[in-house]
């Protein structure tokens, strides 16, 4: 089985972002926790998300760059496919490819936040790839 390794490319406190070393074509539903088709995804965002002068930039094939995002006012980590907009640029989409969501109301939930290398390895799951955590790769 491929192995999958992610490098941590940017951080900047509130969003990590990964570049993987394949493509992944599947997400985990953040609302119903179930494997889901990220192509699909990926042409609905297209058409609802993206400016017209963006939509070239959507990555039709999958993703191989990921967000991991710690949400400002309360306890919550979503887990988003990202593109890059130039070569000192990246952004991440609109499309929730793993994480769950908590109740801002009761100022989240803690004990939902898992640490970043549980989503790649969920991801990798699902993608049929390998992954283990190793520091070296910067993944925290």
């Amino acid at each position: 089985m491929e192995q999958l390794i992610a490098k941590l490319v940017l951080d900047n406190g509130q969003q990590r972002f990964y570049e993987l070393s394949h493509k992944i074509t599947k997400g985990i539903s953040v609302l119903r926790g179930k494997e889901f088709d990220l192509i699909e995804a990926l042409k609905t965002s297209k058409e609802k998300d993206f400016k017209p002068e963006f939509k070239h930039l959507c990555p039709m094939d999958g993703f191989d760059l990921i967000c991991v995002f710690d949400a400002h006012t309360h306890f919550e980590r979503l887990v988003f496919g990202a593109i890059r907009l130039s070569d000192n640029e990246i952004d991440r989409t609109r499309v929730q490819i793993d994480g769950c969501h908590t109740f801002m109301i009761h100022g989240g939930s803690k004990s939902a936040m898992k640490p970043d290398y549980v989503y790649l390895r969920r991801l990798a799951k699902v993608n049929g790839l390998q992954f283990h955590f190793s520091n070296l790769h910067g993944v925290s």
